[in-house]
This record gives structure tokens, sequence and C-alpha cells, in this order.
């Protein structure tokens, strides 16, 4: 994580923003879904939803574990974006091989 998103990530902590962590939350729901796909959705909305419900309740942080829940938040974010990429490149890579049949040795 490069230090301009960690000094926003400060920045929201600091005004403990809970509309922006759940804003992220709902987004790394689509980005897990994204990644995993094929009839998840249920899940990963599931997974937001108690994610969200959890940091709703009294008490439930201060500033350094929000601090600390967004930067792992926006970093499992990144990651089911990579995965989601690399899903796709792999798919892509398998329908070429498909296209290129190589010989059978002699036998």
């Amino acid at each position: 994580m490069d230090a301009k998103k960690v000094e926003e990530i400060i920045e929201h902590a600091r005004k403990h923003d809970m509309v922006h962590l759940e804003e992220r939350i709902k987004a790394l729901g689509a980005a897990l879904q994204d990644a995993v796909g094929e009839g998840s959705q249920g899940h990963s909305n599931t997974y937001s939803a108690e994610l969200i419900n959890i940091t709703h309740r009294p008490g439930w942080t201060t500033l350094v574990e929000h601090a600390f829940v967004l930067a792992s938040v926006e970093e499992m974010i990144a990651l089911a974006h990579q995965l989601a990429g690399r899903k796709q490149a792999l798919l892509q890579m398998s329908r070429l091989v498909g296209l290129n049949p190589q010989p059978l040795p002699p036998g």
C-alpha cells in the first residue's frame, strides 16, 4: 500500500468516518463477488452486511482500530481485484491454448 493511500486511511480514521468505512466494506463485497463469481453473491452480501452491522455497534472501535480495519478492507479490495484479473487472464489464456493444438508425438 502506497504512502498516499495510508494518509487517506489515517484521515478517514481521524474523522471516524463510518459512512466511508461502510462504503468500502460494500466495495469489498462487490470485489469479492467479482473475484469468486458463479452464484456467490448471497455470500458476499451476507459478509458485507454482517461486517457493517458489527461496525455500527455502540463503542465498537477506537480511531486506531478504525484505521486498522479500513486499511485491512482496502488491502482485501486490492487483492480481490488482482484475483479477479488473474481469473480472467487464466480463462483467456486457456482459450488461446485450445486455438493452437500441438501435434501428438509419433508413436
